[in-house]
């Protein structure tokens, strides 16, 4: 049971739920595969056998360390909107929310690249009323960003 769950009002209904797009992952995949090509590298009898394992290495822990980042940011983050309100957590020991009524939505930007079109993922600003809003900086790379919009403005 997340957050999001656990905060819901009497009768408040879950329309839609989203996160953080795999597309996060890509960096930490990127350095692996790097560190794959440099270890198969350093099998070839001319090479320089201890310059091409300590750059595997390297990279082996570059990617590691990118790809818990990414899998941590992932999995403390919830972003939901539900038949009331946009609800934005994150965290695991201390916790950020950020809740806003749909009724209080002025407007909805979501930008996308050209990329973030064909993988469907973008990111979104949420507008309210008044200086209020959930901007892009929460709500950056997500994943069904039009989606997420729409299940928004249908409130």
């Amino acid at each position: 049971m997340g957050y999001v769950d656990t905060v819901l009002q009497p009768d408040e209904i879950v329309r839609f739920k989203t996160n953080y797009h795999w597309v996060g992952f890509v960096p930490g995949l990127a350095l692996l595969l790097l560190a794959i090509i440099s270890y198969w590298w350093s099998d070839r009898p001319d090479s320089w056998y201890g310059l091409w394992i300590t750059l595997a290495v390297l990279l082996l822990a570059g990617a590691g360390i990118l790809l818990v980042r990414a899998g941590f940011q992932r999995f403390i983050t919830e972003i939901a909107v539900t038949d009331r309100r946009v609800i934005y957590k994150t965290g695991f020991v201390s916790r950020q929310t950020d809740e806003m009524p749909l009724a209080k939505v002025e407007n909805i930007e979501v930008k996308q690249s050209i990329l973030g079109r064909l993988l469907d993922y973008g990111d979104v600003d949420v507008q309210g009323t008044g200086a209020g809003g959930i901007g892009p900086d929460k709500l950056h790379r997500i994943a069904s960003p039009l989606e997420f919009r729409n299940h928004v403005l249908a409130g």
